[in-house]
């Protein structure tokens, strides 16, 4: 009895062995994967950059003076000649100024002439006479003062009548060296030390009249170049102040093209390479523009510049690009354009293959590459092949590796590929429905 227990169990652990050999020899499921054929094109590599249309130049304009505004005279959308009048202050009090400073000047000058000249002859006529009475008062308080003398030695008068007699003949004594001096400096002229301080006096003056021409000139604000006033910040009769920004002025005769470079293509611009970009405009990049609503016509672009310190959180560089307007469209500062910059490589482009970026995958230290699809013995896995990006071309990159033209790569679900998984290529619903309704 135990022997046939035995035997039984035996056989049972035999049959439950045999349905799992034979499921670990089934084969592994092969992973429905999105492909890509790789074929070359006749297209142009092009990289599309976002920029804005800007004037050549641009200016806010406002007065050096503070002031009332009278008059702004003219709208947004105006088109100005250089020295056309834009707008102007209130110059009452500036006027004014002027003419009390002119004043002041003239005064100084023609003072400062007659001390160089000397008086004039009725000039010295009035001080020779000026002369002679003093002279004459002099003579009579001596006299006076002589007659007196003995009368307070003899006790006739008191001592405080002869001090008022003394002291009159002193006040005369005193008069008549004045007039004597005056007279002098009338026949001879100023000294030098006083001329000299009044010509310092006449600079002075000349400049304060000059500070008060140029606010008087600064009262009116004119355009600096020819252009378009793109606003107006102020209105009549406010209060404005010195340096407060009154109207923008902007020449769109020529236009500019802003835009940021990736680091990737800054490096190909080295100073010199940059020259060649700003005289020949295509021995490097051919730049093109394009508007969005106008997506069949290209505009030239001319290399301006490149700023050398770059964006640190888009790692991009400021470009400015020239662009002539055209005469049947009307192009306005802070429109949005497209710049096609494309690599004059000549024919290297055709060494790379355009594929989708989502058949790129990232690995470590930069590394870039796609899974490329192998069939061997009816049976279709997967390879890992390093590409370097040469250039895109409109929401593709161009690849160049161990690529040839008609094989087929994974274009979609990357990251659940590893080296040598089968793969079968995915078909749509919709595409085997058709297919299999078609006769």
């Amino acid at each position: 009895m135990k022997k046939a227990v035995i035997l039984l169990l035996f056989g049972a652990l035999l049959a439950c062995a045999g349905p799992a050999r034979d499921s670990g020899a089934s084969p592994v499921k092969a992973r429905p994967v999105k492909m890509f054929e790789l074929r070359h094109t006749d297209e142009r590599q092009v990289r599309v950059l976002p920029g804005e249309i800007r004037a050549s130049e641009r200016v806010e304009l406002s007065f050096r003076v503070q002031g009332t505004l009278q008059e702004v005279l003219v709208v947004r959308g105006s088109r100005v000649k250089t020295g056309d009048l834009i707008a102007v202050l209130d110059k009452r009090d500036l006027e004014n100024d002027l003419m009390r400073a002119q004043s002041e000047l003239h005064s100084a000058e023609a003072q400062l002439s007659a001390m160089r000249t000397g008086a004039r002859r009725e000039d010295v006529a009035a001080l020779t006479a000026q002369v002679s009475a003093a002279r004459a008062r002099y003579n009579e308080a001596r006299v006076t003062l002589e007659r007196h003398e003995p009368l307070l030695k003899a006790g006739g008068i008191s001592q405080a009548q002869f001090d008022r007699v003394k002291t009159t003949y002193d006040v005369e004594r005193e008069g008549l060296n004045v007039a004597e001096q005056n007279l002098a400096r009338g026949r001879a002229g100023s000294r030098p030390e006083e001329i000299n301080m009044q010509e310092a006096l006449i600079r002075g003056l000349t400049a304060r009249v000059r500070v008060a021409q140029d606010a008087l000139d600064d009262a009116e604000l004119r355009a600096p170049f020819d252009g378009t006033v793109a606003e107006i910040y102020v209105d009549n009769f406010q209060s404005v102040q010195r340096n407060q920004t009154i109207a923008a002025l902007q020449d769109i005769a020529a236009l500019e093209v802003a835009a940021s470079m990736p680091g990737s293509m800054a490096l190909n611009l080295s100073p010199e390479r940059a020259r060649d970009l700003r005289y020949s405009g295509d021995r490097y990049y051919i730049i093109q523009a394009r508007f969005p609503s106008l997506p069949d016509r290209l505009f030239n672009l001319q290399f301006k510049e490149i700023a050398t310190r770059g964006n640190v959180q888009t790692q991009t560089y400021d470009v400015a690009l020239m662009m002539e307007t055209p005469d049947d469209l009307l192009i306005l500062p802070g429109m949005g354009i497209d710049v096609l910059v494309s690599p004059n490589y000549g024919r290297e482009a055709e060494d790379g293959f355009a594929i989708p970026f989502s058949a790129l995958a990232a690995g470590e230290g930069g590394l870039q590459h796609v899974w490329k699809a192998e069939e061997r013995d009816g049976a279709m896995t997967v390879r890992k092949v390093e590409v370097t990006v040469i250039g895109y071309l409109g929401d593709r990159c161009v690849v160049s590796g161990d690529l040839t033209e008609g094989e087929r790569i994974a274009a979609a679900g990357l990251s659940y590929l590893r080296d040598g998984d089968a793969v079968t290529p995915y078909i749509s619903p919709a595409r085997s429905s058709n297919a299999g309704n078609q006769p």
